[in-house]
């Protein structure tokens, strides 16, 4: 007989072929005065790129004339109101008194994070309460991000700053994670389903 064998070594799970995001990630971060909390942020944006290897494109600027116009996100690292130039997201710093405290940051309903120690929070001084959904909480249960739909964007309020004065975001291995789930909040809702 002339036999001629075949054989075949399945892959395992994990080295079969992911489909790949082809899609590009628009960021642009406005930092009037503060180029600490913008470098920062940064850093943070550039590992998530390397960790991940989606296609992010981030620009800097302090002019708001070079904010481009249709970002998927603006982080407007500014005390002035933010100027939306058709972004769909967009993360500011919430106006109010600064207020020393001894807590810690974490994401809302969640606790596989290890909590990111805070000094200093923002309270707000008109309503006292933010609105909008909560993301990110303190310690005492108070939020330290919250989201709300506004006309055509998601507005994203910080009730503290991307610094070392204020917490230990920039030094926070969990900081890139974070905003990773902000990033592709729509993504990773797809693929747990």
């Amino acid at each position: 007989l002339d036999l001629h064998w075949y054989t075949y070594t399945p892959l395992p799970d994990n080295l079969l072929p992911v489909a790949t995001d082809t899609s590009t990630l628009h960021i642009t971060v406005y930092h009037h005065q503060y180029a600490n909390d913008a470098r920062y942020l940064k850093a943070a944006l550039s590992a998530i790129e390397q960790f991940s290897r989606k296609n992010i494109v981030v620009q800097s600027t302090i002019a708001v004339n070079e904010i481009p116009a249709q970002q998927d996100w603006l982080f407007w690292l500014a005390d002035e109101p933010a100027i939306n130039k058709g972004a769909e997201n967009i993360l500011q710093y919430a106006k109010g008194k600064h207020s020393s405290i001894t807590s810690w940051i974490l994401p809302a309903g969640q606790n596989f994070f290890t909590p990111v120690d805070l000094y200093t929070a923002v309270i707000e001084s008109d309503t006292g309460k933010p609105t909008g959904e909560l993301l990110w909480k303190d310690g005492y249960g108070k939020a330290m991000l919250t989201r709300q739909h506004e006309n055509t964007a998601n507005y994203y309020r910080l009730y503290t700053h991307i610094d070392p004065k204020w917490n230990e975001l920039p030094w926070s291995d969990n900081f890139p994670q974070l905003l990773f789930q902000l990033l592709y909040e729509k993504q990773s809702q797809q693929s747990a389903n």
